[in-house]
């Protein structure tokens, strides 16, 4: 399989990563470096040298593995703790949008009971005006027949 950087969509950001690229390998050279220097007084021989350099190189690549998985892990349990977080948060928004939606609706139910109800009055209204009219004209009639 052939390894392929992602290609960067401007040049700075090529050339900020080839800095951290290197600045990288920088880091761990001086770590094993520091490393081997430390082994140094016991290694005797061009043979154990070669093989201490080796190996501190890979300590110190280990280390960086080490703590490149320490943060990430790290990151990951504060992004799960936002996470768990924010769906709290959304749980709670979830039941207070539907209290809301059961209130709005049971005002709804309340106005169109009063819609109804106003419209009954209005009806019994016009339907008692009618018969007082109706009452009156009757009144009104007699009373002239009465000669009033």
């Amino acid at each position: 399989m052939s390894k392929q950087k992602k290609a960067s969509p401007t040049p700075e950001g090529s050339q900020d990563e080839n800095v951290l690229d290197s600045l990288a390998k920088a880091s761990v050279l001086d770590l094993a470096n520091s490393i081997h220097a430390e082994w140094k007084p016991y290694l005797n021989t061009e043979g154990e040298m070669l093989l201490g350099y080796e190996m501190s190189f890979l300590c110190a690549v280990s280390m960086r593995l080490q703590k490149a998985v320490s943060t990430r892990n790290e990151t990951y349990e504060n992004a799960l703790k936002l996470i768990h977080e924010l769906t709290r948060k959304v749980d709670s928004k979830d039941k207070e949008i539907k209290f809301l939606k059961d209130g709005y609706k049971e005002l709804c139910i309340g106005y169109d009971n009063i819609k109804q109800l106003i419209h009954e009055i209005s009806v019994r209204q016009g339907k008692h005006v009618e018969g007082c009219d109706q009452n009156f004209l009757r009144i009104e009639k007699v009373l002239k027949r009465g000669g009033f």
